[in-house]
C-alpha cells in the first residue's frame, strides 16, 4: 500500500467517529474527547511524512479539504502556514479541534475587553506541536503565529465547513495591551491559496492525494500577516485565584477531565477561569469556570 492510498484510507477512518455529530449542535464531552483522540491518531501517522501536500513557503497559507460533512456539519482541512505567518485574534462561530502534524504552532487565547471596539485581552498562550490537542468553543477567541523557522502542518476539525461561516473580518477582534492586528486588511496581506476536493456525490468527501489545481484568493480562516512579535507577556491570573499554574485538579462532575492548571481567563459570566490540559492526554487542552473544578491531593 503506498502512502497516497494509506493516508486516505486513515482520513475515512476518522471520519466514521464523526458519525452522531449533529450539524449545529455541541458535541457531548465524551464524544469531544473521543474526536480529539482520533485526531491525533490521525495527526501522528507516519504517513504524513512522505504526503503530497505541499507545504506552505515562507509568508504564506495552503488549505486543504480533507474532508466535507454533505449537511454542513463537521468537517476536516489540512492547513499548511509558512514560516512569518500570524492570524488576527478570531473566533469560529462553531467548535474547533487542532492538532499538529509538523512544526509548532503560538496560539494565544483572548478574554473579552470592550464588545463595542471588539477587542480583547490575551490570557493564554499554548503551543501546538506535533501530537497536540487545542480544543476551542464557538466563542473562543485566538491568534496563531509559527514559531521558529520552519512551515507548519496543522489538522482542523470545525463544527461546520469553513464555506459556511461568516467572512473572517466579521469574526476578528483588535488585541488591546499586546499583539494587535488591524480589522482592515494592510499591504502585507496576501491571499490564502486553498486546494479543493473533487465531488463525490452526497455522501462525506474525502481526499487522498491534493488536486492539481489551485483556487487562487480564496479567503479562508487565517490570513497571512508578516509581523514579528514578543512571547514575553505577563499573564495575571484572577485575584485572589483558587489554583495557581501547575496545580493539579479535575472536573467535580460530568465527563472526567484532570490534569493541570496552564492559564487563567475572565469573563463577565465567568469572572474566574482555568485552562486545564490534561495529565491523560498531554497537550488537550479545556477551559472550566472555577466552580467546576477541584483541586487534586
Amino acid at each position: 500500500m503506498d502512502r497516497t492510498s494509506g493516508l486516505s484510507e486513515q482520513i475515512g477512518a476518522f471520519v466514521a467517529l464523526l458519525d452522531g455529530v449533529c450539524p449545529g449542535s455541541d458535541p457531548s464531552d465524551e464524544k469531544l474527547q473521543s474526536m480529539a483522540d482520533g485526531l491525533r491518531r490521525l495527526a501522528t501517522s507516519a504517513e504524513w511524512q512522505d504526503c503530497q501536500y505541499r507545504e506552505a513557503e515562507p509568508g504564506e497559507e495552503r488549505l486543504y479539504e480533507l474532508a466535507l460533512s454533505p449537511c454542513d456539519g463537521p468537517s476536516l482541512y489540512l492547513v499548511s502556514d509558512g514560516a512569518a505567518v500570524v492570524s488576527r485574534p478570531h473566533n469560529h462561530e462553531t467548535w474547533a479541534l487542532i492538532s499538529g502534524v509538523r512544526g509548532r504552532e503560538v496560539n494565544r487565547l483572548y478574554i473579552a475587553h470592550h464588545s463595542k471596539r471588539r477587542s480583547v485581552v490575551q490570557s493564554t498562550i499554548v503551543e501546538i506541536g506535533p501530537g497536540d490537542i487545542l480544543i476551542l468553543n464557538a466563542a473562543d477567541v485566538h491568534s496563531t503565529e509559527v514559531a521558529g523557522g520552519r512551515s507548519t502542518f496543522h489538522l482542523h476539525l470545525y463544527g461546520r465547513p469553513l464555506r459556511s461561516l461568516p467572512a473572517l473580518d466579521a469574526r476578528c477582534y483588535v488585541a488591546e495591551g499586546g499583539l494587535n492586528f488591524s480589522l482592515e486588511p494592510t499591504a502585507a496581506d496576501k491571499p490564502a491559496t486553498a486546494v479543493r476536493p473533487r465531488r463525490l456525490g452526497h455522501a462525506w468527501k474525502h481526499l487522498g492525494a491534493p488536486a492539481e489545481s489551485f483556487q487562487k484568493g480564496l479567503t479562508m480562516e487565517q490570513d497571512s500577516v508578516a509581523v514579528g512579535a514578543s512571547n514575553d507577556h505577563q499573564i495575571q491570573p484572577p485575584l485572589p485565584a483558587t489554583f495557581g499554574l501547575g496545580e493539579r485538579v479535575r472536573k467535580k462532575s460530568g465527563a472526567a477531565w484532570q490534569g493541570h492548571i496552564v492559564g487563567w481567563y475572565s469573563t463577565k459570566l465567568t469572572p474566574e477561569g482555568y485552562a486545564v490540559e490534561s495529565e491523560s492526554h498531554p497537550g488537550s487542552v479545556q477551559i472550566y469556570p472555577v466552580a467546576a473544578l477541584e483541586r487534586v491531593a
